[in-house]
C-alpha cells in the first residue's frame, strides 16, 4: 500500500506508535519530538524531515538516522516570508 496518512502521536497509545512506526516505509515529519519514534522504524525505513530554514539545524538527528540504518535522510527547508 502506497498510501500517506497523518498521524498524531500524541492521539493514540505508546503501542500503537511503535506498530505505525515500525510497519512504515516512509516517514515525512517536521523536525521534532515525535521524531524520538524513529527508533522503532526497521533498518532501511526512509525518514523526510521538514523544517523552518533558520540559523541553526539540529543535525543530531542525521546522525541518529544513519546510525539506526534508516535511509535517504532529507531535509526540507522552508524559507519563511519576510513579515
Amino acid at each position: 500500500d502506497n498510501s500517506f496518512f497523518l498521524l498524531s502521536p500524541e492521539s493514540i497509545s505508546f503501542y500503537k506508535q511503535i506498530d505505525y512506526y515500525n510497519s512504515a516505509s516512509v516517514v515525512v515529519s517536521q523536525g521534532g519530538a515525535s521524531l524520538a519514534n524513529m527508533i522503532f522504524m526497521k533498518p532501511g525505513t526512509k525518514v523526510i524531515c521538514i523544517v523552518i530554514k533558520s540559523d541553526f539545524i539540529d543535525y543530531d538527528y542525521f546522525q541518529i538516522l544513519s546510525g539506526l540504518k534508516l535511509r535517504n535522510q532529507e531535509l526540507i527547508s522552508i524559507i519563511r516570508s519576510q513579515e
